[in-house]
């Protein structure tokens, strides 16, 4: 017998191993969320305390002395972050809409606790994907348990599906792109984009800061060097300039 548990015995390691980072990795995946859910708030409040003072002084903290080199990228970092806190300014605004839309669905619906589930959308839905499953899982237990049958559970998640198509296709690009300066088709694309190149819940997160901060990029380095060239190449191609251009200057 004792062969017989030798030879099990290096199976048993692997399985009990592999059990062992199962747990671990899921259990610190679990807290490491619970602490997002608890940091990001405090984070957020110390923040927007301490906004005006971090306004004043941050280019202090840049580590650059002080050149035109130091200037250049303290105001271009200033224009992505205007164009990041527009973003989320707009992805708030969107979020406030799904909220009002479902709650307001739910209830006609009749289904219980509908304005609860309708706050509860306003902030998760800042999660791409993710935070609006949270939300559509209570909203379906609860159906299931107020009704008692498949067929209410089956229309709340219709209910869900028609606003995620109505915020993705419509309101969100014109709110957000809106917000950003950006056209409502070059968000959808963007997010798709930048969706295949990160992945994950990032790609979708984060496609609109860094399209914009691409749209500051090449406007300051690109686009901007360019149009100043071809506006000076018109200017000479006007005869009145070349001609201006052309005559001598009176000796003073």
């Amino acid at each position: 017998q004792l062969p017989a548990i030798e030879k099990q015995l290096p199976d048993l390691i692997s399985k009990l191993w592999l059990l062992v980072k199962t747990s671990i990795g899921g259990f610190l995946g679990v807290t490491g969320f619970l602490l997002s859910l608890i940091m990001v708030p405090i984070y957020l409040f110390f923040l927007l305390k301490e906004r005006p003072s971090i306004e004043a002084r941050w280019r202090e903290y840049l580590p650059l002395r002080n050149s035109p080199l130091k200037d250049e990228v303290a105001t271009t970092l200033s224009q992505i972050n205007n164009y990041v806190i527009a973003y989320f300014r707009g992805q708030l605004l969107v979020c406030v809409v799904d909220g009002i839309l479902i709650g307001t669905a739910l209830t006609v619906f009749g289904l219980n606790f509908a304005p609860l589930i309708g706050l509860i959308v306003i902030p998760m839905t800042m999660i791409p994907y993710l935070g609006i499953v949270i939300c559509w899982v209570p909203a379906v237990l609860l159906a299931a348990a107020q009704w008692g049958d498949w067929w209410h559970p089956f229309w709340v998640t219709i209910i869900f599906i028609v606003v995620q198509n109505l915020e993705g296709l419509f309101y969100a690009p014109r709110i957000v792109g809106n917000s950003v300066g950006l056209h409502p088709m070059t968000v959808i694309v963007s997010i798709f984009i930048w969706g295949l190149l990160i992945g994950g819940l990032l790609g979708p997160l984060l496609a609109i800061p860094l399209t914009a901060t691409l749209k500051v990029l090449l406007a300051r380095y690109v686009w901007g060097p360019r149009l100043r060239e071809k506006v000076m190449e018109n200017i000479e191609e006007v005869p009145a300039v070349r001609e201006a251009e052309a005559e001598p200057h009176p000796a003073r």
